[in-house]
């Protein structure tokens, strides 16, 4: 024989098989692969009076249940395999494949094959698994059978009301009428409201039990590249993943297993927003972090308000590694929502009342994502589809999808995971489709939509014929207005190579033109390095001079002579790192500089993105390493000219709100001093660029200088005000000088490994976005207000 179960499970499934539901059970016999089962039928009883027994139920219940017919005793035993779940969890000896499917044949025919070998976990396992696929194929026939019929599909949009008053909106039908019963079932807890608001009626066991319906074993197998004879590791990494992703106690993101909702809820997709975390590409195009959070919540408000007017449907919000369900919204930004974990004395389908802004802030750092479940509606045209995020993408005339072009195709397709088996994702970064990671709304969002790759041509057509022309009209209206896609001037597929070609061609010019221009700089200003030697009379070297000559004069020859150009510039780095040291005053290290130091240095200095020519320059003698090395920071340390006239005037009125210099130390006096002249810069001279790099150095250098064994948490509130000005300060370089992001994120990393706290969530925890102008502003106002306070109650007291 080809082959047993028994053996594909013991290769596949490993340390699962020493689960209590599998010890001393019997080898099993050698059997023929599940697709080539014959279809005649053994007199097998699935359901003995044991696993009713094992699964719960007493000796009486077990002799009642016994009478009943093999369907009806399957029907309660699965009843009650949902009361007690923890036992079938891992349904151990399973392999993934037959894990993995809900089709009704490949499950049967198992059981005829292997079915009285099998544990009352893994009976229960696959009955589940089957008892919901039967009832999604019954609803499937019977909304078949009304097209037949000549019956317009029903419109799952008019099952809920919504409760719309101008800017609020609210859907008061929605109820959850049992807390989660998996620990991280909040998904599938969230997923059976939104079927509820289609009109749907599915419970979270039966959205967790769901499996794709593969047409046979094999299409089974192959999907999840189990047992097939591949020893292919990372396909069976992913099938391993993809069985833990189906696990009912494991935590889902909701679109990955959409194949649920989209099965469930007929003529139905899944939409997604995602806004993007706040982080250094978000600052460094000027938006404050107060700023983004306020952005975002104008934009998922929007977001809410459409899901519940438009879509009649809650928003499934992933708070941190939790999904809540959003049900409503009012003029004042209060969102209304259910809480599917019990605690705080809550009952189920209670209204909890949160700021949107505070759920919004809560999340701005590690991302948020907003999630519902929509109606697909074709056009009266027959092919476009209303309410995707995409120019592109409309339905052929067999129902498939015609997907969206080049990389656009290639990133839904990517991010698509093993259990995504029904349906397609459609993609959209940014407010034009061709141009993808560019702002929105003063945000940075991924649209998402996930529907099935065969839509019921019937059905939708049906649907649109029935439709009036103002709900026609309505649909395209807001398919423009929200999603901003004009179906009527729909572009030809293939300019989209063009116009996204363009795009990047025009990035990397622009590039090219600016790596030419500070390579022509540094060429300039090691002419006029020379130029200024050679008209100045020699000097005579000290020892120590002699010592930092000769060090640096070796590592130049070795960087002449290397062919390997990466070794090439650890030599120019190691040269660079004994120039800085001579500046410094420092003594050059016994032995010269190590590879790790040398390779940090070329990081921080980003040597890699020299050319050959300017390496060329650089290592011709101390002279033009000096200038090279002066060119190399100027670089790092400028502000890109459009981004100068907001640095200059955010450090002008950072200055006017730090703590006072007076009778302060040295250090701090000049950290001040820096950002005060940074403020005073003239942003229309014309070396405005050199002046913010030169400013920029002096801030940090004095930062560096000033918060030096001061990481520590400080004790007094007047020594923590200087060192979060300090840190305010260090926000706006970061904000406005990309090229200082890694070093300054790296001096955030020393601060807390020195505080020794690793956890964002630590009060100890410094984030550099946390800071910045606008808390400097807000410190100053509290300090001014106190001394405000103080001057009233001093004033009263000499009255008195």
């Amino acid at each position: 024989m080809p082959g047993d179960l028994d053996k594909d499970v013991k290769q596949n499934n490993g340390p699962e098989n020493n689960g209590p539901e599998n010890q001393n059970q019997p080898a099993q016999a050698n059997a023929v692969p599940i697709e080539l089962m014959p279809s005649a039928k053994r007199n097998l009883v699935i359901v003995t009076a044991k696993d009713l027994k094992n699964i719960g139920f007493s000796a009486k219940e077990v002799e009642e249940i016994s009478k009943k017919s093999e369907k009806e005793k399957e029907a309660l035993f699965v009843e009650k395999a949902e009361k007690n779940r923890g036992m079938m969890m891992n349904a151990p000896r399973l392999p993934l494949w037959l894990k993995g499917t809900g089709n009704v044949n490949v499950i049967n025919q198992t059981f005829q094959v292997y079915g009285d070998q099998f544990s009352t976990a893994e009976k229960a396992f696959l009955l589940r698994h089957r008892s919901i696929t039967e009832k999604i194929e019954a609803a499937q026939n019977q909304r078949n059978q009304e097209l037949e019929e000549g019956k317009v599909p029903e419109n799952y949009q008019t099952k809920v009301e919504v409760a719309d008053n101008g800017e609020t909106a609210f859907l008061p039908d929605v109820h959850l009428n049992e807390f989660q019963t998996s620990p991280n079932g909040c998904w599938s807890v969230s997923m059976m409201l939104q079927l509820q608001a289609k009109g749907v009626q599915y419970s979270q066991e039966e959205i967790r039990d769901f499996r794709p319906s593969h047409k046979n074993g094999a299409e089974a197998r192959g999907r999840l590249a189990a047992n097939s004879g591949v020893e292919d590791k990372k396909k069976k990494s992913e099938a391993a993943k993809t069985d833990q992703a189906y696990h009912s106690n494991q935590g889902n993101n909701f679109m990955e297993m959409g194949d649920a909702v989209i099965s469930m809820a007929p003529d139905s997709m899944i939409h997604e927003v995602e806004y993007a975390r706040y982080d250094a590409q978000i600052r460094q195009m000027g938006i404050s972090r107060t700023q983004y959070v306020d952005n975002v919540t104008a934009d998922l408000r929007k977001t809410i308000l459409h899901a519940v007017k438009e879509d009649h449907a809650p928003v499934s919000f992933l708070n941190g590694g939790h999904y809540l369900t959003i049900t409503g919204i009012d003029k004042d930004n209060m969102v209304t929502l259910k809480e599917s974990q019990a605690g705080n004395g809550r009952t189920p389908d209670q209204d909890i009342k949160v700021p949107l802004r505070t759920l919004v802030s809560r999340l701005i750092n590690t991302g948020i994502q907003a999630s519902w479940l929509g109606d697909i509606n074709l056009a009266k045209d027959g092919k476009t589809i209303y309410g995707i995020p995409s120019k592109y993408t409309e339905m052929n005339p067999d129902g498939t999808i015609v997907e969206q072009p080049g990389d656009l195709s290639s990133i839904a397709t990517g991010e698509t995971v093993l259990q995504n088996a029904v349906g397609k994702r459609i993609y959209r970064t940014g407010a034009d489709e061709d141009r993808p990671e560019t702002l929105q709304n003063g945000v940075i969002k991924t649209e998402k939509v996930y529907l099935p790759k065969e839509l019921n041509v019937a059905s939708l057509t049906e649907k649109a014929k029935h439709r009036s022309n103002e709900a026609e009209q309505h649909l395209k209206e807001v398919s423009q207005s929200f999603y901003n896609v004009d179906t009527e001037h729909r572009p030809e597929k293939e300019g989209y190579g063009a116009r996204f070609g363009n795009a990047v061609r025009e990035q990397e010019a622009k590039e090219e033109n600016l790596q030419k221009e500070a390579a022509e700089r540094m060429f300039a200003n090691i002419q006029n390095a020379k130029n200024a030697v050679a008209a100045e009379p020699a000097k005579p070297a000290n020892s120590r001079e002699k010592t930092f000559d000769d060090y640096i004069s070796n590592m130049l020859t070795k960087a002449k002579a290397e062919t390997n150009k990466w070794n090439q510039k650890q030599y120019l780095a190691r040269a660079i790192l004994a120039d800085q040291c001579r500046e410094a005053g420092q003594k050059l290290p016994a032995g010269g500089f190590n590879a790790t130091q040398a390779q940090a240095c070329s990081q921080q200095l980003k040597l890699h993105k020299l050319t050959e020519e300017q390496v060329g320059a650089a290592i011709q003698d101390g002279v033009s390493l000096k200038a090279a090395r002066e060119s190399i920071m100027n670089e790092m340390y400028r502000v890109p000219a459009e981004r100068c006239e907001n640095f200059i005037r955010d450090m002008k009125e950072l200055s006017k709100v730090m703590k006072s210099k007076k009778d302060r130390s040295p250090e701090y006096q000049k950290f001040f001093d820096a950002v005060e002249k940074a403020g005073r810069i003239d942003p229309k001279s014309d070396n405005v660029l050199e002046e913010t790099s030169k400013a920029n150095q002096e801030i940090m250098k004095g930062i560096s200088t000033y918060i030096n064994g001061k990481e520590k948490v400080r004790f007094r509130s007047g020594g923590q005000e200087r060192f979060n000005n300090a840190m305010d300060a260090l926000s706006l370089v970061y904000m406005y000088t990309p090229t200082l992001t890694e070093r300054i994120q790296g001096m955030m990393d020393g601060i807390n490994k020195k505080r020794d706290v690793k956890k964002i969530s630590s009060k100890d925890f410094v984030e550099v976005t946390k800071f910045g102008l606008e808390r400097a502003q807000r410190d100053f106002a509290k300090r001014n207000e106190k001394q405000v306070n103080v001057t009233t109650q001093k004033t009263t007291a000499a009255k008195m």
